[in-house]
């Protein structure tokens, strides 16, 4: 189920409805004072909230971790659903790339595939195709394109979350 920004805001109208019982200007403190991660913390340990696999929170060795002051960054998957237009995959710089159809005349590119013929791809309705591409291929969004991106986590979330 695709659930749009709109239905959100009909259903939640305030932090209450959502089972926060801080202020907003109490909630903006947590986050600028650094207590998100603190929280976040204790429900991953209480097992309130899970994420698999578990990202690395912590910053290592110069690389950022995955849990910012107000945010938990996930891993971008390898399986996307797109609208059913012409997709092609063609070579460019030793990549394969899945990108919309393009005149393209670069002696340089190989051959074209279309998307069906490289990817098993599932028809989801009748302007919707899912396909998962291999772990080094390249996705090139274009200006304007919807994309949807399946994450390599799983997230469960309490009921009153």
């Amino acid at each position: 189920m695709k659930l749009a920004d709109t239905d959100i805001k009909a259903r939640l109208t305030t932090l209450s409805d959502i089972g926060i019982t801080q202020s907003p200007t109490e909630v903006m403190k947590l986050i600028k004072d650094g207590h998100i991660p603190n929280l976040l913390n204790t429900a991953l340990a209480a097992g309130k909230i899970i994420v698999d696999p578990l990202p690395v929170l912590e910053s290592r060795n110069n690389e950022s971790g995955a849990l910012g002051s107000s945010t938990l960054d996930l891993e971008l998957g390898v399986t996307f659903e797109v609208l059913s237009v012409p997709y092609e995959v063609v070579r460019i710089d030793d990549e394969r790339v899945i990108r919309p159809f393009v005149v393209d005349c670069d002696p340089g590119h190989s051959r074209r595939l279309s998307l069906q013929e490289t990817f098993g791809v599932t028809i989801i309705d009748q302007s919707w195709i899912r396909f998962t591409m291999e772990e080094n291929d390249v996705f090139e969004l274009s200006v304007g394109s919807q994309v949807n991106a399946f994450t390599r986590q799983i997230i469960c979330l309490p009921h009153d979350l």
